[in-house]
């Protein structure tokens, strides 16, 4: 498992959890994590009609990105490699989410224990 990270509204990653971060640049992780945001906001758009996004994966050549609404302010971000299986990850950060309140930190050896 790469990372996990906790995205605000704002784009700013706010804790960060894992074997490495973000390998860019500090502008292109800016972007990167802004259009995380933008598009969580965006997405939120349509909530009235499709219902609420659960979670969304992005393939790439080389990552997987997997993107969890929290609440109106924070996204999780999770990377992995490509082989890994995402839905026992997804499936695990809901388990452990489930468990705390948005108000506590949340524990990340629940997310990266198997």
């Amino acid at each position: 498992m790469g990372l996990l990270g906790i995205v605000n509204r704002h784009g700013k990653m706010i804790e960060c959890w894992g074997k490495k971060d973000l390998e860019l640049s500090k502008n292109k992780k800016d972007m990167f994590l802004m259009q995380i945001a933008l598009c969580n906001s965006m997405q939120c758009d349509f909530n009235e009609e499709f219902g609420a996004v659960d979670f969304c994966v992005t393939q790439r050549e080389k990552t997987r990105f997997i993107f969890f609404p929290l609440s109106k302010e924070n996204i999780a971000l999770v990377t992995i490699d490509k082989k890994t299986n995402y839905k026992a990850i997804v499936d695990r950060i809901r388990q452990v989410y489930a468990t705390h309140s948005c108000n506590q930190k949340l524990n990340k050896e629940g997310f990266f224990q198997k």
